[in-house]
């Protein structure tokens, strides 16, 4: 693995905490916890200070996070403290993080790396906790505050501990390593978020790192900024920016957060993807679509799209409007509303040109890019899709255009589209991702799009709740393929059972109702707020969202 174009050493001399280790079911992306970090993907961003959503057929998906080198604080000059690389993943069993530094760093006692990890789980402004801890003088924003806090504490030798929104812990059956050379691992099984399946809805993250004492509490800076974090992940509010750890948590918060969704097998993907790329006769015929393929709706507004790879490199990319995307809902973004409107006989979703007036325009993001009008030539280009935290989720590339860890798709002749094959599978394999599509198809999906990120399971699907908000009783319908036992439960959003809808019912294959009246199990009425409903089947397990209103 390299950061930044160097290579890190991997030392096999660890301080290693291992807590309660269980053996793992089958996964696509098992981490073994000892600090070597070799069975990690390896694929990184193409600029510092960015975020991505890298995968793979054999290696699962996972986060990654380059950061810039140098913008740790300055007041420890003599204690390697630069964070280079952040990591996350899971199996069906754990969620996983690895820590890279430029090393070599302490592993023990004063001066050691400790890793906070707030771990907001219903996403909720100003609903859980907010302070780092072990006197760290530093906390996350209102929009990010947590249910779960992760600290590290190889200063005392102790194990990692898994901390509620009150500090106090809940967990240690956590598995940690940290190597000299600055590579630390740790592991977090998802029952110590209260449920035995990986998180259904987005965990948002903040990860602060800073140096503590041989007691694990964090060290006094000398300077006026007390014990506040050494390195934080952060875009200092833009992308490309440059500022430092210092100028974030002046204010003592760290302001950026990011978010992650993760499939049944606990591998990190992309809830909406892009879906089809049309290259047509002329720039102003070209287009393209993406699709909710997943279970959740998505803000779209908050996300972005353009054939910009890195910020300010004189490409394209535009906020979409301000839309709320269905699950299996495409959308399309014209480059020009009129010329698509004449194509195709109906409008796009939105357009960058702004040229047709029942068209819905992009929205400038001007702290990428100076223009929202993208051109995708027959040549080659990519095509990026980022979320609110400017996260790059989704990436194709075509004929001579290229992009770290993303392979090529051969292209196709003019006035054919690439349109990806299965929304179930995300490779980063353009070449097996896309197919050369005769008859481009602007605003349709064939394929079923049942899943957070998994191909083997794109039969099990919910229907939409209704409705949806809802109060008094809400209707669901699961679809099943096979014949044979159901369970649907209610869980709340940190995984916690609420109550049983059908337990190991046997049920046929093809559409099975069921309703829910917003009790528990004792028969109490919950209170507002969003609730999961499980299904659990011989064809997997799939989970769709519930507001509920009071």
């Amino acid at each position: 693995m390299n950061t930044s174009g160097n290579a890190v050493q991997r030392v096999c001399v660890c301080a290693c905490i291992l807590i309660a280790s269980t053996a793992n079911s089958a996964s696509s992306h098992t981490i073994s916890i000892d600090a070597d970090g070799r069975d990690w993907r390896g694929v990184t961003s193409a600029s510092d200070n960015q975020g991505r959503i890298a995968r793979d057929h054999s290696r699962g998906g996972e986060y990654v996070w380059r950061d810039s080198p140098g913008d740790q604080r300055p007041s420890w000059p003599a204690r390697p403290h630069d964070l280079r690389e952040l990591r996350l993943t899971g199996d069906a069993d754990r969620l996983y993080i690895e820590a890279v530094f430029a090393g070599p760093v302490s592993v023990a006692g004063d001066s050691t790396l400790q890793l906070q990890l707030a771990i907001d789980t219903d996403r909720f402004t100003g609903s859980g906790g907010s302070a780092f801890v072990a006197g760290a003088a530093t906390q996350v924003a209102a929009n990010a505050d947590y249910e779960y806090l992760l600290q590290t504490r190889f200063g005392s030798g102790q194990p990692p501990v898994l901390r509620d929104a009150n500090g106090v812990p809940t967990s240690t059956v956590v598995q940690a390593a940290l190597s000299s050379a600055g590579v630390l691992e740790c592991a977090i099984p998802w029952t110590a978020f209260g449920s035995a399946n990986p998180l259904f809805d987005p965990l948002r993250f903040t990860a602060a790192v800073f140096l503590s004492d041989a007691a694990d509490r964090a060290l006094a800076a000398a300077d006026t900024i007390a014990s506040r974090a050494a390195d934080v992940v952060t875009q200092n509010g833009a992308p490309g920016a440059t500022g430092t750890t210092a100028g974030e948590v002046a204010d003592g918060i760290v302001n950026y957060s990011f978010d992650i969704y993760f499939d049944v097998h606990g591998d990190a993907v992309a809830p909406v993807e892009i879906s089809e790329i049309y290259f047509g006769g002329g720039v102003k015929q070209q287009w393209i679509e993406v699709v909710n393929a997943s279970q959740d709706v998505v803000p779209l507004g908050t996300w972005s799209i353009g054939d910009a790879e890195t910020p300010n490199d004189g490409e394209a990319m535009a906020h979409f409007p301000n839309v709320f995307l269905s699950p299996g809902v495409n959308f399309v973004v014209a480059r020009n509303g009129l010329t698509f409107f004449q194509d195709h006989a109906f409008r796009a979703n939105a357009e960058c040109e702004n040229v047709d007036g029942a068209t819905p325009d992009m929205l400038p993001f001007a702290q990428w890019a100076a223009t929202t009008q993208f051109n995708i030539p027959n040549a080659g280009d990519q095509v990026l899709l980022l979320d609110r935290a400017n996260t790059i989720v989704d990436v194709v590339t075509f004929k001579n255009s290229s992009y770290p860890g993303v392979t090529p798709h051969p292209g196709t002749p003019a006035f054919h589209s690439l349109e990806r094959t299965n929304v179930d599978v995300d490779t980063d394999d353009c070449a097996l991702d896309f197919m050369d599509e005769a008859a481009p198809n602007p605003g349709t999906t064939s394929i079923p799009t049942s899943r957070v990120g998994d191909a083997t399971q794109t039969r099990l699907r919910w229907s939409l709740p209704a409705p949806n908000p809802a109060r008094g009783r809400v209707s669901l319908t699961l679809h099943t393929s096979q014949p044979g036992p159901v369970r649907i439960e209610v869980l709340d959003v940190s995984g916690r059972r609420v109550c049983g809808l059908l337990e190991n019912a046997a049920a046929a294959a093809g559409d099975l109702g069921v309703e829910w009246n917003g009790r528990d199990a004792r028969g109490a009425n919950v209170t507002a707020g969003i609730y999961l409903v499980r299904a659990t089947t011989n064809e997997g397990i799939r989970q769709i969202r519930v507001v509920w209103l009071r």
